[in-house]
């Protein structure tokens, strides 16, 4: 761990130095948030095949905030919406993440 933060001050200051053939620099674009309407929530989270309990364990949110989400009471707020995009886009992630959960 040591290494790794010596060499990460090291390229900061590289770059800080204008230094830029020693420092690679990557920028990442992210696409806009979506909105997620009642059914489409429900839709996640029935590719995952969880329950109401145990999709709202692994957002961190209570189980009333799904089932809100899901009647249409209240709406998720922007980092629950970008857990809900990684979930919709790779459902594979979640097993990985439930199955380490389960070990620990």
């Amino acid at each position: 761990m040591r290494d790794t933060l010596r060499e990460s001050m090291s390229e900061l200051m590289q770059f800080a130095n204008h230094e830029p053939n020693k420092v690679t620099v990557k920028k990442y674009t992210l696409n806009n948030l979506p909105a997620y309407n009642p059914s489409e929530i429900k839709t996640v989270r029935d590719k995952t095949q969880m329950t109401q309990k145990v999709f709202s364990d692994l957002l961190g949110v209570s189980v009333r905030t799904v089932e809100a989400w899901e009647a249409g009471k209240s709406h998720p707020n922007g980092s629950a919406r970008r857990l809900l995009q990684l979930i919709e886009q790779k459902p594979e992630m979640v097993e990985e993440i439930e199955y380490a959960s389960a070990k620990g």
